[in-house]
């Protein structure tokens, strides 16, 4: 079933006709499927239902990435249309009556774990998306899932289309790094144009001294896409319909149904649990910025969004004597991406060979096969600069899921690193642009490991949402193994290791703050979950929300008259579980005990690693997978101690 697109070539019709084919032949394999006669068995039902699902997979995935992605813009808009058609029949499928009795007659007693499974979870997701409730109930749900889904696109689109920007002298960008400056647009009067781009935002709002340059800054991004603000509250009243409709309180308490919490209070609860460990350690981490804060003039002992950042950076710089811009010179984009194929490679005993007569969708995107003792495992593609259009932030997205005997894993990283452009020189990175890179390039590999399974619902990263990070989130601490950190950073006119007293700096100053992150994360997470509890989203004020969860949770001020929530992309994505990147955190600090602390690269262990977690995809619950790793259950106890060292 696995083609290649010439992306390239392609126009707006071609996907209208990707599109009609999608549909004609899922159709044919529908039409056949509810016209069997005989017995249900696996064969017939599950095998054909697996057929359709992978012809919608591999269109839908590929539109997506079109959309989030292509260089042009009737392109984009052509994937968006397409998507919403697709994305329309096939929500007609799942909530056809005959679906469910059909699967729920198939016999499996004699099957295969997996497969006793994937009765089970489809039988749970049909009955989630409404296929057991009377017609008119289904017609109401269907009506309100295509709404949602052209909101959630809108919700999008105009995050990925708001850039705004600040112009500054080269006086009020004191303390920006030269070689982020020199990328900078630059005006007639010789202003620069600062977008809120990543790679140009957060140089500025870490490194400039210019407080109130920090500040338009900080409001600049939290004000864009206003006209979000409407969709996004569209977007809770569909929500808190359809749950209404499903039979559920709310739709974090639906949300949280197929993840590890398993319900709306243990999320509750997880919220208290962090607050209730950061608390103390915040507050003493937030008394030493605010010294520094007061040695420069700054009155009160409150402290903003636009000072956080740039004042963390001078207390590490100050107390730990550690300078990011020393750092800097060691990550050309070039050289670190080179690194991280090589830590990988090694790590998981793999091989990673450019593939350049693949079809990609712009000419900063590179192609790699990944091999496992020369065959080939799958495929990813790496799309890591901004430009126009693109999506804004950092994630990884599929193309083709593994599906064994069928077709190999196909994925892809989109980010917005400096490089791509003869301005940006070297192309020199942040180490917290270092750490996502090799963040989400571990998700890249979750998706090509769990691409083995019979059945296309458990391929890829389709464990339960809030263990989804935790993968990346565990190789994260590889980054702070100096024999690790030297193989990815080296310097741009020398191209020396970066050497290890400076590796040691590093471990100590990224000590610092985590108390605050995590603390900020907890008050995102109250956020995105309490948004999703109100039974009257019709009413919510979202500036009050905001405030009073700010006060409850947050250590930073809410500045009047700024809307982050419209620019959130989170708030559509992961609706009301933007608690999971905490909860992955807390487990990935507990699968850390399983490893060797003396010896990250240890290869005995990233295979029994990759057997027990990577590779089983969505085939078995997180816990059940972790519990095979460690040999005991988990627990949040290690991620505890962390926060309080």
């Amino acid at each position: 079933m696995q083609e290649n697109w010439n992306y390239k070539e392609l126009k707006p019709t071609d996907l209208n006709t990707i599109a009609d084919k999608c549909l004609e032949e899922a159709k044919l394999l529908i039409d056949g499927l509810f016209a069997e006669t005989e017995n249900r068995t696996v064969e017939n039902t599950f095998t054909v239902v697996n057929k359709i699902d992978i012809i919608f997979d591999n269109t839908v995935s590929r539109l997506a990435m079109l959309m989030n992605l292509h260089p042009r813009k009737n392109i984009r808009a052509s994937a968006e249309k397409n998507l919403q058609k697709i994305s329309s029949f096939a929500s007609r499928f799942s909530l056809d009556p005959r679906l469910y009795e059909i699967i729920s007659a198939v016999d499996v007693v004699d099957s295969d774990e997996e497969t006793k499974r994937l009765k089970e979870h489809t039988l749970r997701d049909l009955k989630r998306y409404g296929a057991d409730k009377d017609e008119d109930t289904r017609n109401k749900i269907f009506e309100l899932r295509r709404e949602l889904t052209a909101l959630s696109m809108e919700f999008a689109r105009n995050i990925a289309e708001a850039v705004s920007s600040v112009t500054a002298s080269l006086e009020e960008l004191k303390g920006v790094p030269d070689n982020v400056i020199s990328r900078l647009k630059r005006q007639k009067d010789g202003k620069r144009i600062i977008t809120t781009n990543y790679s140009d935002y957060f140089p500025v709002i870490q490194f400039c001294e210019t407080p109130e340059l920090r500040r338009k800054m900080v409001v600049a991004s939290h004000t864009r896409a206003p006209e979000n603000e409407e969709v996004l509250r569209k977007i809770l009243e569909k929500r808190h319909e359809l749950t209404q409709l499903l039979g559920y309180q709310n739709w974090a308490d639906y949300a949280a149904e197929t993840r590890m919490s398993g319900s709306a209070d243990a999320i509750d609860e997880f919220i208290t649990v962090l607050d209730d460990a950061t608390r103390e350690s915040a507050e003493q981490e937030a008394e030493l910025l605010l010294r520094y804060m007061k040695a420069d003039g700054i009155t009160g002992n409150e402290i903003f969004n636009h000072d956080r950042m740039y004042y963390t950076e001078v207390v590490k710089r100050e107390r730990f004597g550690y300078n990011p811009q020393e750092f800097m010179q060691y990550f050309p984009y070039e050289e670190v991406e080179k690194g991280v194929l090589g830590i990988y490679s090694d790590l998981f005993d793999i091989e990673f060979k450019q593939n350049k007569d693949m079809s990609v969708w712009h000419k900063s995107v590179t192609c790699y096969d990944v091999l496992d003792n020369g065959n080939l495992l799958g495929r990813i593609y790496l799309d890591m600069h901004p430009r126009k259009g693109k999506y804004k932030h950092a994630a990884c997205g599929s193309l083709v899921s593994g599906v064994k005997g069928v077709q190999v894993p196909e994925s892809f990283l989109m980010c917005n690193f400096p490089g791509g452009r003869k301005a940006d020189g070297a192309a020199l990175m942040q180490f917290s642009q270092v750490s996502t890179f090799f963040h989400e390039f571990g998700h890249l590999l979750h998706n090509i490991f769990s691409g083995k399974s019979r059945w296309v619902s458990f391929a890829g990263i389709s464990t339960e949402e809030d263990f989804v990070e935790t993968p990346s989130q565990l190789l994260e601490e590889w980054l702070f193994e100096p024999r690790v950190l030297q193989q990815i950073g080296r310097h741009y006119k020398t191209g020396e290791p970066i050497p290890e007293e400076l590796i040691e700096k590093l471990k100590v100053a990224e000590e610092f703050g985590k108390a605050l992150h995590v603390r900020r994360q907890t008050f995102l997470s109250a956020a995105s979950f309490y948004m999703h509890t109100d039974n009257d989203p019709a009413n919510i004020d979202f500036s009050s929300l905001w405030s009073a969860l700010t006060e409850q949770y947050s250590p930073y001020l809410y500045e009047d008259g700024t809307h982050m929530w419209t620019a959130w992309g989170h708030l559509s994505g992961y609706s009301s579980n933007y608690y999971t990147y905490m909860w992955s955190l807390a487990i990935a600090k507990d699968l850390m005990t399983g490893f060797d602390s003396e010896n990250l690269m240890d290869k005995n262990i990233a295979a029994r690693y990759r057997e027990c977690i990577l590779e089983p995809g969505g085939s078995r619950d997180a816990a059940d997978m972790v519990k095979d790793f460690l040999g005991r259950e988990y627990n949040f106890d290690s991620f505890k101690e962390w926060i309080k060292e």
